[in-house]
């Protein structure tokens, strides 16, 4: 969109840049076939894409990622017992953000850690900073739902 068209209708929506099944797929092939890192933002295919509605031209997405990280969190917290919801949550509280994410801090995590509360924007920002909040409290940096959260958190950037 460009500025004149922006002041002219700012919430102006140009459907042809919206991502859907046909451009990931596209944006996909090209990043496979060609020698470049990524194509429209897109890196690579996604696991996730195999779980019924999860994909990123999906709304819904956003449930996804918030299931996919109480499901991981859960893991750690109850069988790994590494650290606990308390711990966590103090560590979002004590966050200080700055410029783009000061407005996007993650909710505060229900005891029973069911689903990760918050908008999509906010969800995101806890993945990226999930390994800076409990980074510490990991005991193994090859266990598989610490790497799986690894990976979700680089499929996600």
């Amino acid at each position: 969109m460009y500025r004149k068209k922006f002041h002219e209708d700012p919430l102006f929506i140009n459907n042809s840049t919206l991502r859907d099944n046909k451009t990931f797929a596209a944006s996909v092939s090209y990043v496979n076939n060609n020698d470049v890192i990524h194509n429209m933002g897109i890196k690579s295919d996604c696991s996730f894409h195999s779980l019924e509605g999860c994909h990123v031209s999906n709304p819904a997405l956003t449930a996804c990622l918030g299931h996919a990280l109480a499901l991981f969190l859960k893991e750690l917290v109850i069988n790994r017992k590494w650290f606990d919801v308390n711990t966590i949550n103090c560590k979002i509280q004590s966050l200080k953000l700055k410029g783009s994410d000061s407005g996007n801090r993650p909710a505060m995590l229900k005891q029973d850690m069911s689903i990760i509360k918050g908008h999509a924007v906010q969800n995101w920002t806890f993945l990226r900073l999930l390994p800076i909040l409990i980074g510490e409290y990991v005991l193994d940096i090859e266990d598989d739902v610490w790497q799986a959260n690894l990976l979700l958190r680089h499929l996600t950037e």
